[in-house]
C-alpha cells in the first residue's frame, strides 16, 4: 500500500492531536484510527447479524403477520405507533 493523500483539514488535526501529544504521530493516529473503524464495523456485524438471527427465530416461532394490502400495512402500522407511544407515554 503506498501513500494516501489527506485534505489540509485532516492533516491539520492529526498534526493537532501529536502536538497534544494524543498520539506518538501521524502514522500511529492513522493506524488507531483504521484499527477503531475497523473494530465498529466488525462490532455493527454482530449487531446486524443478532438482530436478524432474533428475527429467524419469531418466524421460526409463528411470531409474524403476513401483509399483502396497502390497508393492512397501513393499520400494522397505526398499531405499532400506538405501542410504541404507549411505551414512551406519548400520544401516537
Amino acid at each position: 500500500m503506498g501513500m494516501i493523500q489527506l485534505s489540509a483539514e485532516i492533516e491539520s488535526a492529526i498534526e493537532q492531536q501529536v502536538a497534544q501529544g494524543r498520539v506518538a504521530s501521524p502514522a500511529e493516529f492513522v493506524k488507531e484510527a483504521v484499527l477503531r473503524l475497523l473494530e465498529a464495523m466488525s462490532s455493527e456485524r454482530y449487531e446486524i447479524a443478532s438482530v436478524v438471527e432474533a428475527g429467524m427465530r419469531a418466524i421460526d416461532a409463528g411470531r409474524y403477520q403476513t401483509v399483502v394490502t396497502p390497508e393492512e400495512s397501513r393499520a400494522l402500522h397505526d398499531r405499532r405507533m400506538e405501542r410504541l407511544g404507549a411505551r414512551l407515554g406519548t400520544p401516537a
